[in-house]
C-alpha cells in the first residue's frame, strides 16, 4: 500500500482519526498504543539516520489546479474555499493565475525524516456508532507519524499590459526560461532580457514556504554548506523584493537550509483496514475509497475556480455600471437564439417562459445511496442586460458554488458516486454558463470643440481604460 500525506497543521496528533478525502480531523484517539512495542521503536527511531530527499519541480503552470495537484488540496480548497491546509490562508491569486498569459510554478519538497509510531496498532471504537456514522466520526484512517523537512511552492503570472501582445508573451516565455516543452530552465542564466520581460508585462508572485528559516533571500548560494548556514544563522533577514531570480535562487538554496531548520510538513496517514484490531471490533460499515474520486474532484474544483472567477467579474461588472463607466449589452448568445437547453428532470421546472433559470429540484425519492442525482442548474436564455440581469446571474453563480460544495460532501459520505455514469452533474458548466451573461461596453462621452461644426469623440480615460472592457465570454 502507497504511502499516503496530508499537508500538516498544528492541530494533528498521533492517533487522530482524519478523511484523507476531505483532509477534516476527526475523533481524538481513534487508534491507540501497544505500550509493550514504544520502547522499542523509540530506541530504533534515535539510531535511525535517514538521509535528505530532495525534489524539484519547474513548470508552466497551464490551469490553477497545476498548484493545488502539487500541493495535495483538491477537496480541501473546495470545502474550506482556501489553499492551505496550516490555516495561514491562501497564498495564492487563483484570478490572476487564470488571467494572466503565462504562469510558472517552482516547487522544492525536502523530507529530511520520516518519524513513524509503529505502537499505534490498537483500534478505539465507540460502542453503539451507526454504521452510516462511522466516516463522519472517524473518518477513513488514521495519523501515524509525521514527514519532517520542507516545502517551497512560488508561482509567477504574467500578464501583457496590451491584449494584442498575449501570444508573444507565451511564445517569448518558452524561448528565455525554457528547456523543453513545459519545463523551466532553473538553472539557466538570468539575463538582462529575461528581467525585462517581467518589468515591461503585469507581472504577480506569490510564494510559500514551511522550513528553512527566515533567509531565503541573502545571497549567499556560492557559499559552502557550512559557511551558508553559518552566515544564515548570524545575518538578519534580507530585504529583496521577490522576483524570478530571487525566487530561483531561493528555490536552489531551500534544501541547505531545511538541513538546519526542518519542521512538520506532512502527516502520515494509515488506513483502518491495515489494523488487525479494527476487524476484531464489532464496527458494521466498510471503509470509504477515495482512491477513484481524484479525477472527479479535479473536475469539481476547476468548475469552482471558473464560478469564483465568474463572480468577481460580475462584482466589478456591476460596480462599473452603477459608476457609469460601462454599459451592457445581451450576451452573443442572444443572436443565436440558444435556448434549447433541458435539465434532466423537466417536471422540475418552471412554468414562466420568462425565467433565465430553472430551479433547484428535489433529490430523486427512493434509496439515496442507488438513486441521489439533482438536475442540474441550467440558464437556458440569456440574462437580460441590466444591472438585474447582472445581480441574478451573481445569484445564480452562488447556487452552482453551493451544488459544488454540496458535492463535495456527498463524495465523501459515498465515494462510489464518483465513477456513476448514470450521475449528471449537479451543476451548469462555467464555459457554457458564460455565454450567457451580458457583456460590458466602455461608456465614451461626447464634447463640444469651438469653432467645430459638429462634436467630437472623448477618448476614454486611463481609468476608465483599466476598468473597461471586461468580456465574459
Amino acid at each position: 500500500m502507497a504511502t499516503i500525506l496530508a499537508p500538516y497543521n498544528t492541530a494533528m496528533r498521533l492517533g487522530t482519526g482524519f478523511n484523507s478525502f476531505t483532509q477534516q480531523l476527526c475523533i481524538d484517539n481513534a487508534v491507540v498504543r501497544d505500550e509493550n512495542a514504544a520502547v522499542a521503536l523509540e530506541i530504533e527511531l534515535k539510531e535511525r539516520d535517514i538521509p535528505q530527499e530532495v525534489t524539484y519541480k519547474t513548470s508552466i503552470v497551464d490551469k490553477v489546479t497545476d498548484v493545488t495537484s502539487a500541493m495535495n488540496v483538491a477537496a480541501f480548497l473546495i470545502k474550506y474555499d482556501n489553499f492551505d491546509a496550516k490555516g495561514k490562508g491562501s497564498f495564492l491569486n487563483t484570478s490572476k493565475v487564470k488571467e494572466s498569459d503565462v504562469s510558472f510554478m517552482i516547487s522544492v519538497k525536502v523530507v529530511n525524516q520520516v518519524i513513524q509510531d509503529h505502537s499505534l496498532t490498537q483500534f478505539n471504537p465507540i460502542s453503539g456508532l451507526k454504521g452510516q456514522n462511522f466516516t463522519e466520526v472517524y473518518g477513513d484512517s488514521f495519523i501515524s507519524g509525521f514527514q519532517y523537512g520542507g516545502e517551497f511552492t512560488a508561482v509567477i503570472s504574467v500578464k501583457a499590459k496590451e491584449k494584442e501582445d498575449s501570444e508573444d508573451i507565451k511564445a517569448r516565455a518558452r524561448i528565455l526560461f525554457t528547456k523543453d516543452k513545459g519545463s523551466l530552465d532553473i538553472n539557466g542564466k538570468f539575463s538582462k532580457e529575461s528581467e525585462s520581460f517581467f518589468t515591461e508585462n503585469e507581472t504577480t508572485i506569490s510564494v510559500t514556504y514551511t522550513g528553512g528559516g527566515q533567509h531565503l533571500k541573502e545571497r549567499k548560494s556560492n557559499l559552502h554548506f557550512t559557511q551558508l548556514i553559518s552566515s544564515v544563522l548570524t545575518q538578519t533577514i534580507g530585504d529583496d523584493d521577490w522576483t524570478f531570480e530571487t525566487m530561483k535562487a531561493a528555490a536552489l538554496r531551500f534544501p541547505y537550509l531545511v538541513a538546519a531548520t526542518p519542521m512538520r510538513t506532512h502527516a502520515i496517514l494509515t488506513k483502518y483496514s491495515s489494523l488487525r484490531s479494527y476487524y476484531a471490533g464489532s464496527v458494521p460499515t466498510s471503509l470509504p475509497s477515495f482512491e477513484h474520486a481524484g479525477v472527479y474532484t479535479a473536475l469539481l474544483q476547476e468548475a469552482y475556480l471558473d464560478y469564483k472567477t465568474v463572480a468577481k467579474n460580475l462584482q466589478v461588472l456591476a460596480y462599473d455600471v452603477s459608476a457609469g463607466t460601462q454599459t451592457l449589452k445581451v450576451s452573443p448568445a442572444e443572436s443565436e437564439k440558444s435556448t434549447g437547453i433541458d435539465v434532466t428532470d423537466k417536471d422540475s421546472t418552471s412554468g414562466s417562459d420568462d425565467d433565465s433559470m430553472v430551479p433547484v429540484a428535489k433529490p430523486v425519492s427512493g434509496s439515496i445511496k442507488d438513486n441521489y442525482s439533482l438536475p442540474p442548474l441550467i440558464v437556458k436564455r440569456p440574462y437580460h442586460p441590466s444591472l438585474q440581469g447582472v445581480e441574478a446571474a451573481r445569484a445564480m453563480v452562488r447556487l452552482m458554488l453551493n451544488r459544488i460544495v454540496q458535492e463535495v460532501d456527498l463524495i465523501a459520505k459515498m465515494p462510489e458516486l464518483a465513477s456513476r455514469e448514470d450521475r449528471p452533474l449537479p451543476y451548469m458548466s462555467p464555459f457554457l454558463f458564460k455565454e450567457f451573461l451580458p457583456v460590458g461596453e466602455l461608456v465614451t462621452k461626447t464634447v463640444p470643440v469651438p469653432d467645430a461644426t459638429g462634436p467630437i469623440e472623448e477618448v476614454p480615460s486611463i481609468k476608465q481604460q483599466i476598468s473597461g472592457g471586461r468580456i465574459f465570454a
